[in-house]
């Protein structure tokens, strides 16, 4: 996407690490959908760094995600 920029932030911590995620975008309608496809992909970042499967669609997830916001 023309105009976005991604930035990745990892700090250790006391308690491990912490991520601090930033998408800036240059159309405000893709607001929506990309957090909602971040939120999603994150979901599954979270399922493996817990050994838990993956149940649900990242896809799928995204598009309900969207539909809430």
């Amino acid at each position: 996407m023309a105009g976005e920029i991604l930035t990745w932030e990892i700090t250790g911590t006391a308690e491990g690490s912490r991520l601090v995620f930033t998408n800036v975008l240059s159309d405000p309608s893709a607001a929506r959908p990309a957090a909602a496809g971040w939120e999603a992909g994150l979901e599954v970042v979270e399922a493996q760094l817990a050994d838990r499967p993956i149940t649900w669609n990242p896809l799928d997830r995204a598009e309900e995600l969207a539909r809430q916001a």
